[in-house]
């Protein structure tokens, strides 16, 4: 295959991202993993950013079965093992099943942990939206984790990961992000009741005619 290809398929293994950092101008490989501080995250909200097509995945779009297919290092055979989310299934009431090759497994135990990693993403609603901040982020890099706060949405500083970053040119203010819900840190968002609108319809119900013709 296309190098590009053989890249991407060690990156599904591995589950990371490899990027040219812009500061050293080094393709730089960053693994996805639990390897941060919830705490010293910086805060993205409304004074240094926008989060604009803000969403969350509906149930419809989630896979509740996910089947790892990997190599049996002594008979170099295919194998296959199953892992489903009860929950999802009995919340969409089927399921919907999604099959990853992973050659370079080989061994029961890694496709143990693959397996449990994959399911966990596929089957939970990630939010997800587009980050406009200031250049005080122009560090961010694919991979960082900041924490996000939506008052308009109830969501106070959700851990999140960036997939890809836009620094713009060198005159402009603002850097480009896109952003996804960082599955490490789920339990770690507070939410809030948004407040109902004081806006009142100046609309008024029909009335009777008082003069008919």
């Amino acid at each position: 295959t296309e190098i590009e290809d053989f890249i991407k398929e060690v990156l599904d293994h591995i589950q990371g991202v490899l990027f040219l950092h812009p500061q050293t101008g080094l393709w730089t490989l960053k693994l996805i993993r639990n390897d941060y501080s919830y705490a010293s995250l910086r805060v993205l909200d409304s004074t240094n950013s926008v989060a604009r097509n803000r969403q969350r995945k509906a149930a419809g779009e989630l896979v509740n079965e996910v089947i790892i297919s990997y190599k049996d290092y002594k008979t170099e055979g295919d194998k296959t093992i199953t892992f489903q989310d009860l929950g999802s299934i009995a919340q969409i009431g089927q399921v919907v099943s999604s099959k990853r090759e992973y050659y370079g497994v080989r061994s029961d135990r890694l496709a143990n942990i693959i397996g449990a990693r994959d399911i966990r993403a596929a089957s939970y609603p990630l939010f997800s939206c587009e980050i406009e901040a200031d250049r005080s982020f122009r560090d961010a890099t694919p991979g960082s984790v900041f924490k996000l706060t939506v008052p308009e949405d109830g969501i106070s500083e959700m851990a999140v990961r960036v997939l890809k970053v836009d620094y713009g040119k060198p005159k402009d203010r603002r850097i480009r992000m896109s952003v996804v819900e960082d599955i490490f840190a789920l339990t770690k968002t507070d939410y809030t009741v948004v407040q109902d609108s004081e806006w009142e319809s100046p609309d008024q119900p029909p009335t009777p005619m008082a003069f008919k013709r």
